[in-house]
């Protein structure tokens, strides 16, 4: 028969022309689709190119002046608009979280204003105390990580008592190496009577020249083996020559 409308072949049936049609008309539209697409993520990639080179401003002004101000802790919300290739601040952060069992009772000593203990350890423990000296890395705090297992306290980790005990693990980063022979020798012993049995003391000490007692791995070791019968070590290179030495001490 020869009626099969116009545009079809001789082996072309109508209801066959029109699938191949909308077929086409498919490909089209995917295809208009996918420019779109790609278009709306170029532009954004874009937009995030510019977020990045805009936050290292803040971050760069942050650090020069932090480095002038008598603080001991650093807000880590400008390390964040540093950029992605900064990264090793979050070690402490991973590497902490590994330390914690699940649903466990965690201290922080020298907290700081907090960023690790909400973005990390209290998402693995069901109650976390972060302790730390200064009023306004506390207040700070406070404002920034609200969750309902986590609470900041004001308090002299040598000389105050610690507001709980039986800890399954104590987090201290990046602080021993600042304190004197005597903070050491009182802060240390406390640490091990505020575990539970079988209970884990985990951080870091930051390995510098500028430090008074404590500026080797092989200075560390002794420290922490006077009080814990296991200590181990493990030493992680930092930028511009700082050794971040991460220790576990356990019965």
């Amino acid at each position: 028969m020869r009626g099969l409308g116009i545009g079809t072949s001789a082996a072309e049936t109508p209801c066959a022309a029109v699938i191949r049609e909308q077929q086409n008309e498919q490909a089209l539209l995917l295809l208009g689709g996918s420019f779109t697409y790609m278009l709306l993520l170029r532009s954004l990639g874009a937009l995030a190119s510019i977020h990045l080179a805009a936050g290292r401003i803040p971050a760069w002004v942050y650090r020069k002046v932090w480095g002038r101000a008598p603080l001991h802790w650093f807000d880590h919300r400008f390390d964040i608009l540093r950029g992605p290739e900064f990264w090793t601040w979050q070690e402490r952060g991973v590497l902490g979280m590994q330390a914690i069992p699940a649903g466990a009772k965690v201290l922080d000593l020298c907290c700081g204003e907090g960023f690790y203990d909400r973005m990390y350890f209290a998402e693995r423990a069901s109650q976390v105390d972060a302790l730390d000296m200064d009023g306004n890395a506390i207040d700070l705090a406070q404002d920034l990580n609200r969750r309902h297992n986590l609470r900041f306290y004001k308090a002299d980790v040598a000389q105050d008592e610690f507001p709980d005990a039986d800890y399954d693990t104590v987090l201290c980063f990046s602080a021993l190496q600042q304190m004197s022979r005597a903070q050491l020798d009182t802060l240390l012993p406390k640490i091990r009577a505020a575990l539970k049995a079988g209970g884990t003391f985990f951080g870091s000490v930051s390995l510098i020249p500028e430090n008074i007692l404590l500026r080797t791995e092989e200075q560390v070791r002794p420290e922490f083996a006077a009080h814990f019968p296991r200590v181990e070590l493990n030493c992680s290179p930092w930028p511009n020559g700082r050794l971040e030495c991460y220790f576990r001490c356990s019965e």
